[in-house]
This record gives structure tokens, sequence and C-alpha cells, in this order.
């Protein structure tokens, strides 16, 4: 008695992987770089302001996870101005 094994190619395609992991991380690195731009575009960036001119712009921080307060100091031509901030950590 014969028996007919089926014929499949159903090896793994290690090349079409290799290219779906790099085709993925261009994708993450396209997107990291799209939110660096972004994060830039908001930064509260370095100037000098005439009298009545007005700037703005976000600015970050690294601080303790615990910290509910902390004293954000800025330095504007040799005065400091500080801005008391809280946080809640109950949220």
């Amino acid at each position: 008695m014969r028996f007919k094994l089926p014929v499949t190619d159903a090896s793994p395609n290690y090349l079409a992987q290799h290219q779906i992991l790099e085709e993925t991380a261009a994708r993450n690195q396209s997107a990291l770089v799209d939110l660096t731009r972004e994060i830039n575009s908001l930064a509260l960036h370095e100037c000098t302001l005439k009298s009545g001119e007005k700037t703005a712009g976000a600015v970050w921080f690294e601080r303790d996870t615990k910290s509910s307060q902390l004293l954000l100091r800025v330095p504007v031509d040799g005065l400091i101005f500080e801005f008391p901030l809280s946080f809640n950590h109950d949220k």
C-alpha cells in the first residue's frame, strides 16, 4: 500500500519576518521623529523680548514621582521669578 504525502511549501519565510520587523522599526522611528518635532515646536525657547512683547511655550522637567510640591525658578535678566507648583496624586 502506498501513501502519498501532500506537498506544501509552508516553510517559514524568515526574510519576510525580518522585513516586517524593519518596517515596524522604521515606522516607530518616524513616529519618534514626529513627536520630537512636535515637542520642540511647543517648547519655550530662549529669546530676548522688548518691552510689551510676549512669548509662550511649554516647559518640561523631571521630578520625583512622590513629590507633591516644587518651586520652579526662572532666571530673567538677573532676576529670578519663582512659581510654586503642587501635584495631586489621588487621580
